[in-house]
């Protein structure tokens, strides 16, 4: 099996200019994996619990349950290559959410050339899927290695982090998270203990709350389909935790802090 064995088709690439203000976040589709490749401008990105910015050759990987990036730096809005892939089942690799691009110039010369293939031109969708998929995840994987040479962190503890962002609104158990980073599941409770000072399934709640905020705010999904998509389960159970957690429900919440 390939890096690429699950790609089926480019399906649509198109330039994003964001507006002045907030744009509207777009949830990724079943079957869908999007890159957003910054070309210009700024936009903020939550990465684990830290807000930070991100401007001109960061590549941003979402999939299914996962949306794209909206918070926009008003000053310098940012501007964007939006590429769309048709996929099939589960990646071999899974690339991070949050990567940089190596050569940014180079970065720049990919966006000319997906850009100009337009349907009046030579365009197979299957041919130029894999090859665009494979110099992006070229990049990603490349930024990932240079990454992890400076991170702080352990890189098991790295690893257990990056999988947790990417399938926290699944069911997933620490024994598939602790295997996923090749360690135990006492080993990774004593990483997140002295690195994080907080327990996996914390981290865990506290990311699927997280989601569940922004869906509140930012989208007129019902409280059943948002305590789905946030991973919180039956909508008695989400109404349960949000409560607890946050001090009020979430149609209190959604009322009281959405922008009208």
């Amino acid at each position: 099996m390939s890096l690429l064995s699950h790609v089926v088709a480019l399906e649509h690439v198109q330039f994003y200019r964001a507006p002045v203000g907030q744009p509207t976040p777009h949830p990724i589709d079943k079957g869908q994996e999007l890159v957003e490749l910054l070309t210009d401008g700024k936009v903020d990105f939550w990465v684990g619990d830290q807000r930070l910015t991100f401007g001109r050759g960061t590549m941003f990987w979402h999939r299914h349950g996962q949306q794209t990036i909206y918070l926009n730096h008003e000053n310098d809005p940012y501007q964007c290559l939006v590429v769309i892939f048709s996929v099939r089942g589960e990646p071999l690799w899974l690339p991070p959410r949050v990567s940089r691009w190596k050569d940014v110039e180079g970065s720049q010369a990919f966006v000319r050339l997906m850009l100009d293939l337009t349907p009046d031109k030579l365009f197979h969708r299957e041919f130029h899927g894999q090859q665009a998929y494979s110099q992006l995840l070229t990049e990603a994987r490349r930024s990932a290695t240079n990454d992890l040479l400076t991170q702080p962190w352990p890189k098991p503890l790295a690893q257990a982090v990056e999988f947790l962002e990417a399938h926290f609104a699944e069911p997933i158990g620490l024994e598939e998270v602790a295997a996923w980073a090749g360690i135990s599941v006492p080993w990774l409770h004593s990483l997140f203990d002295k690195h994080l000072h907080r327990s996996p399934h914390r981290m865990i709640l506290d990311r699927r709350l997280k989601r569940a905020r922004e869906l509140l705010l930012e989208s007129e999904e019902p409280l059943k389909r948002i305590a789905s998509l946030s991973g919180l389960g039956s909508p008695q159970y989400f109404n349960r935790v949000f409560v607890r957690e946050v001090g009020m429900t979430p149609q209190s919440f959604r009322r009281a802090y959405r922008r009208t």
